[in-house]
């Protein structure tokens, strides 16, 4: 496969702390790549420097063997990379339509084409109907697909999830699992994902890479992985993945 994102030996320090040590890795194109490890790996730091938000000290980011690295998160995003957060950010008091609006509005400037597309995120999300909803009184898991269905409108070719199922009940992570691979495979968008809830990665994954202490210890497939014990040790302290 090819790959669409390709961290080279990224170093990032935050004064004596080492948040990620020589970091490499590739994300191949159409797949679910996700990235695991205990709290304070290094995983949404690594987001951040995908992204834009913050640069690292060493090492390189290519998308589509372009090198991103120095790019602020707005040209990073017209290139194709979408990003959901850790925590939610929405517009509270707007609408539903206004917040998936502000992603699409990064690519035009038509209003009118801006809602074709938001509304477009919000049938694949499943909140067309509570477009003119003000976002406050959704619940956990709509608040989500809000900012999820505003990432998608930015167009992207790979999309940056962070936690995406935090905070959501079993019938709520198997429904999301559903619109993902949907999402992954009928619209054709790589799917990049950070996450702690382990039955999730299990499931939707192509490809696992492990985070500890910013150093990676293990890249393979989701069994491979599992059966690790460098990553069993780290990550759950000696508990099977595959059941956790």
């Amino acid at each position: 496969m090819v790959e669409i994102l390709k961290v080279e030996n990224v170093t990032k320090r935050f004064g004596g702390i080492v948040a990620l040590r020589q970091v490499s890795l590739t994300v191949e194109e159409g797949s679910v790549t996700s990235l695991i490890g205990p709290n304070g790996a290094g995983k949404t730091t690594l987001f951040n420097i995908i992204n834009g938000y913050i640069k690292p000290n060493e090492g390189k980011i290519y998308f589509r063997k372009e090198d991103i690295t120095k790019l602020p998160p707005q040209a990073i995003c017209k290139r194709g990379i979408g990003r959901t957060f850790q925590e939610n950010r929405v517009f509270a008091n707007m609408t539903v339509l206004e917040n998936v609006m502000t992603g699409a509005l990064l690519h035009t400037s038509d209003v009118s084409e801006a809602e074709s597309r938001a509304l477009e995120s919000l049938k694949i999300v499943g909140l067309h109907d509570k477009k003119n909803c003000i976002v406050k009184n959704l619940t956990i898991l709509e608040r989500k697909m809000v900012e999820l269905a505003r990432a998608l409108s930015t167009r992207p070719a790979l999309l940056l999830l962070d936690e995406i199922a935090a905070g959501l009940t079993g019938a709520e992570i198997a429904w999301l699992l559903e619109l993902l691979k949907r999402i992954n495979s009928k619209l054709n968008i790589t799917l990049f994902i950070v996450e702690h809830v382990l039955k999730f990665v299990m499931r939707i994954s192509d490809k696992v890479i492990v985070l500890d202490h910013g150093v990676k210890i293990a890249e393979g497939s989701p069994e491979e992985v599992a059966s690790n014990s460098k990553v069993i040790e780290a990550y759950i302290g000696g508990e099977d993945i595959a059941r956790s």
